[in-house]
């Protein structure tokens, strides 16, 4: 197997593994909420905080990728993630818990923008199918993880997840540990000669250069767009996503048990739609461009969330049993929503990752995956507060709230295709 494809294959399964531990908290929230005797706002805040975390720690991720290679920032990134996840297995305090549940999101942020810069860097043709192949993969790996937190949350309590997730990543270490042995990281090496130079009496020049190009970087109109979609779109995302647990639990009338599994099956379905979403966009990326995908995806969103507010059909029932009950699961537009939810969602992924590593020369590549990865994950903190405070009031109110972040989204890639179609050229040196 060549280089680049053991560089996707390893990717694609950190990449799917990290989700995991960060998506296994959704279905886990009504559990540890009922354990440790949170309200609405805590739950969501320190879920917040921690997702803040997530995406902050990708600024630092995305310029130590830049200098010392994407590989050996992965390798940190797991490294904090095992260590994390075995703690949080053995904390039976709100103090010890939320202390750990922060680590393991600054452990998590040491992905993206270390791994989608090596794929960005190893494919220069393909770039879009290659990173849709990522998503889908990737996504393969979170299918089943809300619905297995939820269940084996359900049965052997929340603490088992992470047990489960550290001794994954401590295999996902060794084999990262084997491809730095066996060279495959050669060319990111080379990178780092190229773009740093081997004389470190020069690093303060370096910094306050890197300081001033990074600051002209984001004042670019299109990189600027760029980050407002990213906001937005994490927005909608995570504030849908951390509070259909408790939106399912109160719509059918369920337990916090019923709610944990439940909840995890749900996400589940919107994590199945969205591989499928990711691997679509990423060719119609390459096919018509990034502006196409990206339209018409977060249209798809709009009208999921729609579905899912406002539920305005029903098509028909199932039985469904769980924990010896057997509920009536109702096919509506709920279901449909949840659905479309996945599939519009990432499908923007694949054609926003290709547009991103295409607007800068590959110099600047890991710092803007790394401010984007901040906007995107880092800054959807704001949305999950809002949704919280709005959970308390109501939870109609707060799964509403999500339509007016896809709207934004929308909006800005309205203005991203205006100026495109006004300044042809593109790629910021």
């Amino acid at each position: 197997m060549e280089d680049k494809k053991k560089i996707l294959l390893f990717c694609s399964a950190d990449h799917a593994l990290t989700h995991a531990v960060i998506l296994s908290l959704a279905p886990l929230l009504p559990a540890i909420k009922e354990e440790f005797n949170f309200s609405y706002t805590l739950s969501f805040g320190f879920a917040a905080l921690n997702i803040f975390i997530y995406g902050t720690g990708g600024i630092p991720a995305g310029y130590l990728s830049d200098r010392v290679g994407p590989f050996r920032t992965l390798l940190l990134g797991i490294f904090v993630v095992v260590l994390s996840c075995f703690a949080l297995a053995f904390s039976f305090s709100p103090i010890q818990f939320m202390l750990f549940i922060f680590i393991l999101g600054l452990g998590s942020s040491f992905y993206h923008p270390p791994g989608i810069t090596a794929i960005s860097n190893s494919y220069t043709e393909g770039r879009g199918k290659a990173l849709g192949i990522h998503g889908l993969l990737g996504n393969l790996g979170q299918f089943g993880s809300p619905i297995f937190a939820g269940v084996v949350g359900a049965l052997f309590g929340w603490r088992a997840n992470y047990l489960i997730w550290g001794f994954a990543f401590v295999l996902l270490g060794i084999f990262l540990l084997y491809l730095i042995l066996k060279g495959v990281d050669e060319k990111t090496q080379l990178l780092f000669t190229a773009k740093w130079g081997s004389d470190r009496s020069s690093s303060t020049i370096n910094f306050f250069k890197l300081k001033k190009e990074t600051l002209q970087l984001l004042l670019t109109p299109m990189v600027l767009s760029v980050l407002f979609l990213t906001i937005f779109r994490g927005w909608y995302y995570r504030g849908t996503l951390y509070i259909i647990p408790f939106y399912i639990e109160e719509i059918y009338n369920l337990t916090r048990n019923e709610a944990t599994a439940l909840g995890g099956t749900f996400i589940t379905f919107a994590l199945v739609a969205g591989g499928i979403g990711n691997y679509v966009g990423g060719h119609i990326k390459d096919r018509k461009g990034a502006f196409y995908p990206l339209l018409i995806f977060t249209l798809i969103s709009l009208l999921s969330l729609l579905l899912i507010v406002f539920n305005p059909f029903t098509l028909g029932g199932a039985s469904l049993t769980l924990f010896g009950k057997e509920y009536i699961l109702v096919f509506n537009g709920f279901i449909f929503g949840i659905f479309l939810f996945g599939f519009g969602f990432f499908g923007c992924q694949a054609p926003l990752n290709a547009f991103i590593a295409e607007l800068v020369t590959s110099e600047k590549r890991g710092r803007l995956f790394g401010i984007t990865f901040f906007t995107r994950f880092g800054l959807s903190a704001i949305a999950m507060l809002m949704v919280g405070v709005a959970a308390e009031h109501s939870l109609s109110l707060a799964i509403s709230l999500n339509l007016l972040f896809v709207v934004l989204a929308l909006a800005t890639v309205g203005i991203m295709i205006f100026y495109a179609k006004k300044y042809s050229k593109l790629l910021i040196g």
